[in-house]
């Protein structure tokens, strides 16, 4: 073997080494991530055996009475149910767990690559992660000591209030309570991802601070779809989390003022960090304080119990003495508790408006750490609108046009078009200086892009600086004419700022943008720029629009919500004969044994899904009516708008002669069907809330729903809107359209969606043949002309 074969046999065998050694690794940590895996699932499942099922319960029951609590059933639908659920909470335990584990294995790579940007050390790594856990810990204790007893106490009086009985699925039941958990855990880490954000400048403080009403919006809307719509447990949501995002932001601020001053070699802030440390460990010796003195506060009670009582003794109720007196280890707890909850708030609150109230330091600006009294790093957005215009050039010299129209944006979002158009002109007026322009701006109330040259302070641009810019008289003289090769020189975005202009609207105009060369309908280009038209023409109406869909759904819900659904159940099983309802184990109409609702949000849900189709209903035929006029002008249709109130008339009176007819007659001769079918089988009945509400509806509200299709079909026929023809022609597109509606909307289920489809699509032939028979003699005269 010649010296060449032996270097290349060498160094091969130094890189298997090396690749051997790596996975040797690399297996070691997966079977320490494994065994980590296995022990938390193993032990999940030995403690929800034990004590979780249990704990959960009792958190369920906890704010009930004993009569309304022995309503309250859990239930396992399938044989699997609990072992597989015990499975899948210890794998989501095992898998949760081991991402510390992961993430301590792999420091070192994790501390080479972050280094470099954020300076970390274990220390702070330590508080990072105690933090997070102290925080996560906080989210959970709130939940299980104060939202959910109240919650499942209002969902399981609601639904008993309707004659419903709360037989929770245990599957649902752990789901919704597991995915509440984490919901809170997971929002009480919001002060130490801003924070973190804030410190590294992924995320600036300034954006937090500038975007503070979108985070409000954020957060009720939030609640509103994961949290139960009463008004209770949304405040119970909503009021902790906008206090934490305050907390929050003062952290960022904090925590951005350190990053800053540390960059620039400045230790001032450090004396507020000392302070809230101060403030904190006060907090921490109050509490031990009150621990210390309890026996003597206890005392403290007794007395001001004896006085109460004895001040009170001639009146016809008098408290008994022992009502404030701590005579129990969770009485005393529970003082405690409460003083330093006190403490702790009134520290909290009046740092974190300290802190919040005093300014920011403005970011570093380049070069080694910064230049402190540096003119360009002074923070605009910590300026009014006076310190705006003076504030010196260099700012905005480093300032880019999309950068200052955002500033102006968010100074209009926070209420200040003052300052905004003070950005706007600032900008400006730099950027005149820069191209060797001399005297001032024009004022603030002329528009973007447009001079009066007449004016002895008011110059026209640089061409040099707009090259897009062209006098060419083919453009009649108009100096913002801008030829499709070149730039644009900011007067749009600039209109768009001082006018507050809509997002979604440029959104919309975007996505316009991309299809701009299909004007003909058969593209998609050509449905877009119809449908831009049709919604400016609704913008003008679009409050009255939103109050009428808005007021329907919410009279609706407040119906039903207030006993409105157990009064349609009573009256409707008070139809259904008493001997049907003897025999399937119902004492009567009122009985909360026969219909159950399996999830604890089943019975609101329901109320709000009918609520929000009563309102679409009652907002169709008015958004015809007000869309019309435009659809008409584009040429899409035509014919006599009124036919749009003579619809919403049909509609009405079809839909109750359908309610009235199914309600009374059909439904009950149904339901009593079924129940004798199941009862031959000899087996027990409880049917689910929404199945058995939503097969009444499609038996009274689907009928007149049925019935209305052919008399719609003959309205837009008589008054012009679509004819036969129209409707023959997209005969097949309608009835496709129907079952992927009917597929999205109803159920899962081939079966239930075929029992709505298919009488849609066979009542709307029925329409059509109508429709071909009353147009016979005109369609017979036209093809024959003699």
């Amino acid at each position: 073997m010649s010296h060449a074969d032996r270097t290349d046999g060498g160094s091969g065998g130094s890189a298997r080494a090396a690749v051997g050694g790596l996975l040797v690794g690399v297996r070691s940590r997966l079977r320490k991530l494994v065994l980590v895996f296995l022990a938390v699932m193993v032990g999940t499942i030995l403690f929800m055996r034990s004590y979780g099922w249990p704990f959960l319960k009792s958190i369920t029951r906890s704010k009930l009475q004993a009569e309304t609590a022995q309503q309250v059933a859990i239930i396992v639908q399938t044989p699997f149910d609990v072992i597989l659920l015990q499975v899948k909470l210890g794998a989501i335990a095992g898998f949760l767990a081991t991402v510390p584990v992961a993430l301590y294995l792999s420091r070192d790579a994790l501390r080479g690559s972050l280094g470099s940007t954020v300076p970390i050390t274990r220390r702070k790594l330590a508080a990072i992660v105690a933090m997070g856990a102290g925080l996560f810990a906080l989210g959970v204790v709130y939940a299980y000591a104060l939202f959910f007893p109240v919650m499942f106490g209002f969902l399981v009086e609601n639904a008993l209030a309707a004659t419903i009985q709360p037989k929770y699925s245990i599957v649902l039941w752990t789901q919704f309570v597991l995915v509440m958990t984490l919901s809170f855990g997971l929002a009480a880490q919001l002060p130490l991802a801003m924070g973190a954000l804030s410190y590294a400048e992924i995320v600036p403080y300034e954006f937090f601070r500038s975007k503070w009403r979108y985070a409000m919006v954020a957060i009720v809307a939030f609640g509103a779809v994961f949290s139960p719509p009463d008004p209770i447990t949304q405040l119970m949501w909503g009021v902790p989390l906008a206090a934490l995002y305050f907390v929050s932001l003062a952290l960022a601020k904090l925590v951005t003022n350190l990053r800053r001053a540390e960059a620039v070699g400045d230790l001032t802030p450090w004396p507020a960090v000392a302070r809230a440390t101060v403030g904190g460990t006060a907090g921490g010796l109050l509490g031990v304080g009150v621990v210390i003195a309890l026996p003597t506060i206890n005392d403290g009670l007794a007395a001001v119990d004896r006085i109460v009582a004895d001040a009170s003794a001639g009146l016809p109720i008098s408290p008994s003495v022992g009502r404030l007196t701590a005579t129990t280890t969770g009485d005393r707890v529970a003082i405690v508790g409460a003083l330093a909850a006190v403490g702790i708030g009134i520290v909290l609150v009046s740092r974190t408006v300290a802190i919040l109230r005093a300014p920011v330091r403005p970011r570093p600006g380049p070069g080694a750490n910064g230049t402190v009294g540096d003119p360009a790093a002074i923070d605009l957005d910590a300026l009014d609108a006076g310190g705006i215009r003076a504030a010196p050039p260099e700012p905005f010299v480093a300032m880019s046009e999309s950068e200052a129209v955002e500033m102006a944006e968010a100074a209009i979002a926070d209420g200040d078009a003052e300052r905004a158009r003070a950005i706007l002109d600032r900008y400006d007026e730099v950027g005149d200086s820069d191209d060797g322009t001399e005297g001032d701006t024009p004022t603030s109330d002329r528009e973007a892009g447009e001079y009066e040259t007449n004016h002895p302070n008011v110059h026209p641009p640089s061409p040099d600086r707009f090259p897009g810019t062209t006098d060419d008289p083919a453009t009649g003289g108009d100096d913002r004419a801008v030829d499709d090769s070149g730039g644009s020189w900011g007067g749009e975005r600039a209109d768009r700022a001082r006018s507050v202009g809509s997002i979604a609207n440029e959104t919309a105009t975007g996505v316009a943008t991309a299809f701009a060369g299909d004007r003909d309908r058969d593209e998609i280009g050509g449905y877009i720029h119809d449908l831009r038209f049709v919604a400016a023409a609704l913008r003008s109406k679009g409050l009255w629009l939103f109050a009428l869909f808005l007021t329907v759904t919410f009279a609706s819900f407040i119906w039903l919500y207030s006993g409105g659904l157990g009064r349609v159940k009573r009256d409707f099983l008070a139809r259904i004969p008493a001997e049907t309802l003897a025999v399937a184990g119902a004492s009567g109409p009122g009985d909360v044994g026969l219909v159950i609702a399996l999830h604890p949000v089943e019975a609101l849900i329901f109320e709000v899904k009918v609520s929000a189709l009563l309102g679409i209903v009652a907002l169709l035929p008015v958004l015809g009516y007000y869309a019309w006029p435009t659809v008409r002008d584009r040429g899409l249709a035509g014919g006599d708008r009124r036919t749009f109130l003579a619809w919403g008339g049909s509609l009405i009176v079809t839909l109750a002669v359908g309610i009235v007819l199914g309600y009374t007659t059909i439904a009950p001769a149904v339901i009593s069907y079924l129940v004798g079918d199941a009862l031959d089988a000899g087996v027990l009945l409880a049917y689910r809330l929404k199945a058995f509400f939503w097969l009444v509806i499609l038996l009274t509200v689907g009928i007149g729903f049925l019935v209305e299709i052919p008399v719609t079909m003959a309205l837009f026929h008589l008054g012009g809107i679509a004819d036969f023809g129209t409707m023959w022609r997209f005969r097949r597109e309608f009835v496709a359209g129907i079952f992927v509606a009917a597929a999205l909307v109803t159920p899962s289920g081939a079966v239930t969606m075929l029992v709505v489809a298919l009488p849609i699509a066979v009542v709307y032939y029925l329409g059509l043949g109508v429709l071909w028979l009353v147009t016979l003699p005109g369609r017979t005269a036209r093809a024959d002309p003699s």
